[in-house]
C-alpha cells in the first residue's frame, strides 16, 4: 500500500487534464483552463493556525450570465450528479442538511431559486420551511458581516445541496469569524440541535491544540463532511480529525465504454496524508493507511474543475462554475442524507468502512489505487448503499 504523506501534483496545472471522453451532455469549451484561470477564493485566509479558510476554486475563464439561461448553464448540473453517482433523489423529504460558514451570504434565497428553477427543482424557500439561515447560536438574528469569498462558497454549497437532495431542508448556519474557536462549536450545535448532516467547505493548517478544540466534534450519530483540502497543502483539520468524514476529490468524466457509463481519477490537487496530531480511528484500524494517525480522505466525489460544477452566485456575475473539495463535501454529505439517519449512538465514518463494495473504486490518478488510497479513501458513491448502518 502507498503512505499517502503531502498532497500530491501542481496546484492547478496538472489536475485539469483534458480528456478524450466527453465531460458533460451540454456544449463544453473545446480545452481545459489554464492555470492563471483558476482562483482560490479564500487565498490566504488559512495560513495561521487556528484559522480556517474555505477550499473552493473558481474558473475565471468563462463568461458569466444573470438569471435564467436558454441553454444549459456551463458544468456540471443536478442530471450529471445524480447519474454519476446513483442519487436515490426521491428520498430525503423531511431530512435536512446543514452548510457552514464564517460569514453572511445575503443573497443565498435569491440566488438558490434561480438554481433551482434553472434546473427544474421545486422551489426551497424560506416562507416554506424548506431553507433558513441562522447565525452561530443558531438563532435567525443577527446575522454576521457579510463576506464575498464566503457568500461565494455557500452559493455553490447549497446548491448542490440541492442538486443531490432536491426535497432535502437547507440550513445555512453563518458564524461571525473564520477562527475555528468560533465555527467548531457551530457545528456541533447543529448535529445535536438540527440534523446529523453537516457539510464543511473549509479548514486550515493542522495545529497542537486541535485535538483539544476538536473534542466538541466527538458527537454519536452525526456525519460531519469536511473538505480535505486543495493543493500542496497535504493534510487539514478538521478534516484530520477522527470525529469527521474527510472528503476528497476526483476528475470524473462521461465514458460511455463502462457499464456506469462516467469514469474518475483521482484528482491532482486533492489534499490528503498522515496528521501530525489527531489519533487513528478505531474506523480505520482494519485498513492500511500507512499512517500511525488518522489518515485523509475517507470519500471522495468530483473537485475537477474541468468541465467543473454549474452555481448560480448573483453578487459574482450570475453563472460561474468551481470546483475543489469544496465541491466534493455537499455532494457526499447530501447523499448520505438520502441514506437516512445514522444510528444516534454510532460512529458513521465506520460504515464507509464496513462497506468497501458500496463505493467506485477509484484506482487512476495521482497516489491512487485499488482499495483505500488517500486522494479518494474508500472510492466514491455508487448510490448510497455505503452510507447505510453495519446489521
Amino acid at each position: 500500500m502507498r503512505i499517502p504523506g503531502p498532497a500530491r501534483g501542481l496546484f492547478v496545472g496538472s489536475m485539469l487534464l483534458a480528456t478524450v471522453l466527453t465531460p458533460a451532455a451540454a456544449a463544453q469549451p473545446l480545452a481545459a483552463p489554464a492555470p492563471s484561470a483558476v482562483r482560490a477564493v479564500c487565498a490566504g485566509m488559512d495560513r495561521i493556525p487556528g484559522k480556517v479558510a474555505c477550499r473552493q476554486l473558481l474558473r475565471t475563464d468563462l463568461p458569466t450570465h444573470l438569471g435564467l439561461t436558454a441553454a444549459a448553464p456551463y458544468g456540471y448540473g443536478p442530471a450529471d450528479l445524480q447519474a454519476a453517482y446513483k442519487a436515490p433523489i426521491q428520498q430525503g423529504a423531511g431530512t435536512t442538511v446543514a452548510v457552514t460558514i464564517g460569514a453572511d451570504y445575503p443573497d443565498a434565497e435569491a440566488d438558490l431559486a434561480v438554481y433551482r428553477k434553472q434546473y427544474g427543482l421545486p422551489p426551497c424557500t424560506s416562507a416554506d420551511g424548506c431553507f433558513r439561515k441562522v447565525n452561530k447560536n443558531l438563532n435567525p438574528s443577527p446575522l454576521p458581516a457579510p463576506d464575498g469569498a464566503w457568500s461565494s462558497e455557500a452559493a455553490m454549497d447549497i446548491q448542490l445541496v440541492s442538486a443531490l437532495c432536491p426535497r432535502c431542508r437547507i440550513v445555512l448556519a453563518e458564524a461571525d469569524s473564520s477562527d475555528s474557536t468560533v465555527l467548531l462549536p457551530m457545528v456541533a450545535r447543529l448535529a445535536k440541535q438540527v440534523t446529523p448532516f453537516v457539510s464543511s467547505s473549509w479548514g486550515g493548517t493542522e495545529y497542537p491544540e486541535q485535538v483539544r478544540e476538536g473534542k466538541v466534534l466527538d458527537i454519536p450519530g452525526a456525519v460531519l463532511g469536511f473538505a480535505s483540502g486543495d493543493g500542496p497543502a497535504s493534510v487539514l483539520h478538521p478534516s484530520s480529525s477522527p470525529y469527521t468524514i474527510a472528503v476528497g476529490g476526483t476528475a470524473l468524466v462521461r465514458d460511455p465504454s463502462t457499464a456506469r457509463g462516467w469514469s474518475e481519477k483521482a484528482w491532482n490537487s486533492t489534499g490528503y496524508g498522515c496528521s501530525i496530531y489527531s489519533a487513528k480511528p478505531a474506523f480505520q484500524n482494519g485498513v492500511n493507511t500507512g499512517c500511525g494517525k488518522r489518515a485523509t480522505a475517507d470519500v471522495a466525489a468530483v473537485a475537477d474543475l474541468y468541465p467543473g460544477v454549474a452555481y448560480y452566485w448573483g453578487a459574482g456575475g450570475g453563472w460561474r462554475v468551481s470546483g475543489g473539495t469544496s465541491a466534493s463535501t455537499p455532494i457526499v454529505v447530501s447523499l448520505w442524507a438520502l441514506a437516512g439517519a445514522p444510528g444516534k449512538a454510532d460512529r458513521p465514518a465506520s460504515y464507509l468502512y464496513a462497506h468497501p463494495g458500496a463505493f467506485n473504486d477509484v484506482t487512476e490518478g495521482p497516489g491512487a489505487h485499488a482499495g483505500w488510497d488517500g486522494p479518494t479513501g474508500l472510492g466514491t458513491p455508487d448510490g448510497v448503499a455505503g452510507f447505510v448502518p453495519v446489521h
